[in-house]
């Protein structure tokens, strides 16, 4: 739901109300309004709820295509509107394990998270509208080993640009780019920090299993991996969480959520963990920890030095 009296808000109120029937008039519906946004932006980039309607806007947008199943990264879209049609179409850096089509892209406004895992939701304001990323249909580590995992859950940030008739949406990293420009304004990046690790812990459940690793490590001794949680960048200093007995990589939930928040981690570090059942002996866990840790150095040679954490 959405209230707002500005013209954009009216827009977005009445395409909720009365959404079309056809997907591609509902995005043209939505554009138009992200569209009267970035015009009182673009005059006055202060207007704390142009802002709000412009990112409103376009999480509906995505929330159309996750519905609708259309997918203007690979062929530019024609949207209808009320103003005339629109040319819309999804820029992406072309690498294969990154293809939109392997992910679903949820605004992250749609979701609520509760529970001890989730102690407050931590977001930064800014314009775009911040998503969830899932992959779904693909296995990511045989493109990168060190990846979160088999299913990958990450946060990024989506924001429009507009040039005459045509609007194209681009997908921004709020952890590793801080500010995004928007007309001949700059502004800072939304993001929220929560909502995917916070969809991760509702869909994977990994605290389920936490006791079977325990007491029976061997049903999961194919299970033991370092990973990152966001993408390599020789620039930042890796932080290694290790968890303890009877435990999973989720207990780092609350800790990971609130140094993401923080904008001299966010530019200094990057987040990795190790992941394995519990129930085996130290001294062979230590082992297979030193054995990856060799893996890890061959894979991103010249990485900063490790903070463990544990």
């Amino acid at each position: 739901s959405y209230r707002a009296v500005t013209p954009a808000g009216h827009l977005i109120v009445d395409g909720l109300r009365h959404p079309a029937k056809e997907p591609r008039a509902q995005i043209g519906h939505f554009i138009d309004a992200a569209a009267a946004a970035g015009g009182v932006l673009e005059k006055n980039p202060a207007d704390a709820q142009a802002l709000k309607d412009y990112n409103f806007a376009v999480g509906r947008i995505f929330e159309v295509l996750h519905e609708s199943g259309l997918q203007p990264w690979k062929k530019a879209v024609v949207c209808p509107s009320a103003s005339g049609d629109w040319t819309f179409s999804i820029t992406h850096d072309g690498k294969p394990e990154h293809d939109p089509s392997h992910f679903r892209i949820l605004p992250a406004d749609r979701f609520q998270f509760k529970g001890t895992l989730v102690n407050e939701r931590s977001v930064k304001a800014g314009l775009g509208a911040p998503m969830v990323i899932a992959s779904v249909g693909f296995d990511p580590t045989k493109f990168d080993p060190f990846i979160q995992g088999k299913n990958v859950y990450y946060g990024v940030t989506e924001v429009l640009q507009f040039k005459g008739r045509s609007c194209t949406a681009a997908y921004i990293d709020p952890l590793s780019t801080e500010t995004v420009k928007f007309g001949s304004h700059t502004f800072p990046v939304a993001a929220d920090f929560t909502a995917p690790i916070g969809l991760a812990l509702a869909e994977m459940k990994p605290r389920k299993t936490e006791i079977k690793r325990m007491f029976k490590p061997a049903e999961f001794a194919g299970s033991t991996r370092l990973a990152r949680f966001q993408p390599y960048d020789p620039k930042k200093i890796p932080i290694l969480c290790i968890h303890g007995l009877g435990d999973s990589q989720a207990t780092w939930a609350p800790m990971i959520e609130a140094l993401r928040s923080d904008p001299n981690v966010r530019q200094h570090y990057q987040i990795w963990f190790y992941s394995y059942p519990t129930g085996y002996p130290y001294p062979l866990t230590a082992s297979l920890l030193r054995k990856k840790m060799d893996e890890i150095n061959a894979y991103y040679p010249g990485h900063k030095p490790v903070v463990v954490i544990g």
